[in-house]
């Protein structure tokens, strides 16, 4: 296992402290090694959304620190919750008593998690990464555009996408791809026969264009798009045959279009699925629209809603992830609920039943940092192990266990590392990152976008994507 990554301050102090003032709805570890001489301190805000929030100022100058992400620096040991606020999150360090702190020695590598890359967004046969650096890098199907590279032609070699700004958060649907910029706005690229683009066009596009601006956070679906804005109301367009982008009709939208509920303030995170969409609003509270048939708006019914309906019993979430068929929510507590379609086990319940309400995801032993719903699928990174746990539809090896299967009630260990700090779960497909910044992926490579050269040969097992320039981390 690889060494953690750590700085060590300086102390003339035996036994000082430091102090972690948190406004946010989510979960942060931290862990301080004292001693007569020095201590190193260890922490990690496991929510990717809150990353941009963390602060950088009271860092020391020397310390790699980049696009305002604080050291992602990992040792769990116990939790502290805090509930949903209706403000931006924030954070603030506070060293106690001041000083300023000095480097007194050099850590083995990793110095810092995420240095190389920062997230990853996965389209039906693309793959998609986003470097610290904020350049993007894409691999797989470009036939309608989606790689962004100025070319409409497939790439088994990741390509550097054309984008004139830093970007800070990336998705992809179907055989579209969009960017978030630094400065809050939105670009997409591919495929728009049903307004994928948000462009009032149906005409493909192979370099990003520009949709809309003031956005804080952003989902793709299988063909629709949805943001937060700064402020928390909910824009989307693209496909709404079933009205999962919720706002009133079932036709698709052709430009940003307010949602029902959501037209100026109140939301916090959104997502979208295969035909439904969740808003998760500032009260923890979650909302879904769409086609409802398979009980995944979790009001208790089995009909679609062409509006965001309340999911029944739901207070204190923290994170919402729309699959094919279902929907699963994080708690603040750590706990998982879902809801929709188990057909395949997805819903961790130990069977192959329809739940219209959230039921507890009884599977995972140990609380959850983050989840995300695939094609008939669930996968969570586990909050004390670090490791990625899945359970339901394993058709193409995505698991990452050697075999396949359609249906399973039991989880799947993703891999043998127990160490990563991020995941996604989509289109068949299931990647990890460890805090080195290596990419391990699992599942369909048709196109080539496991991102390894190998196509069309699936991976049973994770394969490290062969992704990315070489990039070394700075030393100290």
């Amino acid at each position: 296992m690889q060494s953690e990554p750590h700085i060590t301050y300086n102390s003339r102090l035996g036994f000082e402290c430091i102090m972690l003032l948190v406004l946010l709805g989510g979960v942060i570890f931290i862990f301080i090694e004292l001693s007569l001489q020095s201590y190193t301190v260890y922490a990690y805000a496991y929510h990717p959304y809150y990353l941009p929030y963390l602060p950088t100022t009271l860092l020391p100058t020397s310390f790699p620190v980049t696009n305002s992400i604080a050291p992602t620096l990992q040792l769990p040991t116990a939790a502290l919750t805090f509930p949903p606020v209706t403000s931006p999150p924030a954070i603030i360090l506070t060293m106690i008593p001041s000083h300023i702190p000095t480097l007194t020695s050099t850590p083995t590598a990793p110095i810092i998690t995420t240095l190389l890359l920062q997230t990853l967004a996965i389209g039906k046969k693309h793959t998609c990464a986003l470097q610290v650096d904020q350049t993007v890098y894409c691999v797989g199907n470009g036939l309608d555009g989606q790689l962004a590279n100025g070319l409409f032609s497939n790439m088994i070699v990741p390509v550097k996408a054309i984008v004139s700004e830093n970007i800070s958060e990336i998705t992809a649907g179907e055989f579209f791809t969009c960017f978030l910029t630094q400065n809050s706005s939105t670009l997409c690229s591919g495929n728009s026969d049903m307004y994928q683009l948000g462009t009032n066009s149906t005409n493909a596009s192979n370099v990003p264009l520009f949709v809309i601006s003031d956005v804080n956070t952003i989902s793709s679906g299988d063909g629709g798009t949805c943001i937060v804005t700064n402020m928390g109301a909910v824009k989307c367009w693209g496909k709404n045959t079933e009205g999962e982008l919720g706002t009133g009709t079932i036709t698709n939208v052709v430009v940003p279009t307010v949602v029902t509920g959501f037209e100026t303030f109140g939301a916090m995170r959104v997502s979208i699925g295969f035909s439904h969409g969740c808003v998760l609003d500032i009260g923890g509270v979650i909302h879904c629209s769409g086609r409802g048939v398979d009980g995944q708006l979790g009001d208790g019914l089995q009909t679609p809603s062409t509006i965001p309906v309340q999911a029944y019993g739901l207070t204190n979430q923290v994170d919402v992830q729309c699959g094919s068929y279902h929907t699963c929510s994080i708690a603040n507590d750590g706990l998982v609920r879902c809801w929709g379609s188990g057909a395949n086990g997805q819903l961790g319940t130990g069977d192959v039943l329809v739940r219209t309400v959230p039921a507890e995801f009884a599977l995972f032993s140990f609380h959850v940092q983050y989840m995300s719903s695939g094609d008939g699928s669930t996968c969570a990174l586990l909050f004390t192990l670090s490791k990625i746990e899945c359970v339901g539809k394993n058709v193409a090896g995505q698991h990452g266990t050697n075999s396949t299967h359609i249906v399973s009630t039991t989880f799947d260990t993703f891999g043998v590392f127990e160490d990563y700090i991020f995941m996604q779960n989509k289109y068949e497909r299931v990647c990890g990152m460890r805090p080195t910044g290596e990419v391990f992926c699992a599942g369909t490579n048709d196109d080539g976008q496991l991102g390894d050269g190998n196509m069309p040969n699936n991976a049973h097992i994770p394969i490290m994507m062969q992704f990315f320039p070489a990039t070394v981390a700075p030393t100290l």
